[in-house]
């Protein structure tokens, strides 16, 4: 690491070259053992609390390395070859992370550098080397001495191998629940921490994000405005992992969304669980129409519904009067034909259901007048979320669903 640079990483220097370039910590460590031995022994003591949980996200120089992740803030000492860090630091929020996989070189007083993560080594004459920010803002120890707690958010990424500098990160946020053809509006923030000597300039500005691109399915993108917002419509449940990029910042994490057709119970949502209700308006249950007078539209009306109405189905049967030899008959209307088509067994159950669209104000036209007989009109109505109107109901209360008229003609 750079002169004074422990701020983010440590890069083994001599002690008084250090000091004089802005490594006046490190220093201090040296020449106060006890102070280091204090540090040590509060971490372990805080290492016997309850466990909490954190968030972990590694940034290699082209890919990302592990994706935010959670894991406990605390648990067990990183033991690696050289030293032993406690497991309430950055240190071990990193080595459960990434399961042990990265290395470093241990520094009395100072602890572990951070060599390697995963697959990316950055040696200090790269032009990058490995920093670590939580929640945003460039820390000012060194991973065996950044202690953690529930709630942080750890990001690691290469950093500039220059004195003065600036460093973003970008943070993406968008809805909980989305709705597929909605537009909705996604976030982006950034936290600019400047750099001045190799050490933190105390400046952190948080703010919106011009300029930053999310990638969308299909290869489409949109570019947030000055206000750090975009308008995105996804058009499936499938979903999709948004992320915000821009050049010279570190990415955001990766943000799924979650897609609901807000009924469905995805995301928050409850599930709409009950059946669609409705009226049938035109006949009147009980009554004897003359010949010729009976109404041929059909007409109903469907409750408001939170998962919408995908269907209107309608069953009209017909019971004709005994013929001469004292035998009646049933009948079953045949609305592809349009025709009645006997039954073999009466018994309005036994019809057929017919479509009639998907309207909430429904209607059907019968082809002709209705003859003699005693008639049974059922309505089947299934919404969105394929709930599907099950019991017949003849109510007469207009406040109350009526899915089943039975009428006379003649």
């Amino acid at each position: 690491m750079v002169p004074g640079s422990q701020e983010t990483s440590l890069r083994p220097q001599n002690t008084y070259a250090l000091a004089e370039r802005g490594g006046s910590f490190m220093r201090t460590l040296r020449s106060t053992g006890l102070l280091t031995g204090i540090l040590l022994a509060s971490l372990a003591l805080f290492s016997s609390s309850a466990v909490a949980s954190m968030t972990v996200r590694i940034e290699g120089v082209t890919s990302t390395l592990v994706p935010r992740t959670t894991v406990t803030a605390g648990g067990a000492d990183v033991a690696k070859p050289g030293g032993t860090c406690p497991g309430t630091t950055a240190a071990g929020a990193l080595e459960r992370a990434t399961s042990g996989d990265w290395a470093g070189t241990w520094y009395d007083g100072l602890g572990f550098t951070m060599d390697r993560i995963k697959t990316q080594t950055l040696t200090f004459t790269d032009p990058t080397f490995w920093g670590f920010f939580a929640n945003g803002v460039s820390v000012s120890v060194g991973v065996c001495q950044q202690a953690v707690q529930d709630g942080d958010d750890l990001v690691f990424a290469p950093i500039p191998n220059q004195s003065d500098f600036s460093v973003t990160l970008l943070d993406l946020a968008v809805p909980a629940a989305i709705r597929p053809g909605v537009s909705f509006t996604a976030t982006v923030t950034q936290v600019v921490n400047d750099w001045v000597g190799y050490a933190p300039a105390g400046s952190v500005r948080r703010g919106p994000a011009a300029g930053a691109t999310i990638v969308l399915p299909g290869g489409r993108s949109v570019t947030t405005g000055a206000d750090g917002t975009a308008d995105i419509t996804l058009s499936t449940l499938a979903g999709a992992d948004l992320r915000a990029t821009r050049d010279g910042s570190i990415p955001s994490a990766t943000v799924a969304a979650c897609m609901t057709t807000g009924f469905d119970g995805r995301c928050g949502t409850a599930a709409d669980r009950r059946a669609p209700r409705g009226q049938i308006a035109t006949l009147r249950d009980g009554h004897r129409y003359a010949l010729g007078r009976a109404p041929r539209m059909l007409q109903g009306r469907v409750a408001a519904d939170p998962s919408g109405l995908r269907r209107v189905q309608l069953r009209l049967t017909r019971r004709v009067p005994a013929t001469a030899g004292g035998r009646r008959s049933c009948q079953t209307y045949d609305a592809a034909q349009e025709r009645w088509l006997g039954m073999w067994r009466c018994g309005a159950t036994r019809g057929q259901w017919f479509t009639v669209g998907d309207r909430v104000a429904w209607s059907y036209l019968l082809p002709e007048a209705l003859a003699t007989g005693r008639y049974v009109l059922d309505v089947r109505l299934t919404d969105g979320a394929g709930n599907v109107s099950r019991g017949l109901s003849r109510a007469t209360n207009a406040r109350t669903a009526r899915n089943r008229v039975i009428f006379l003609v003649g």
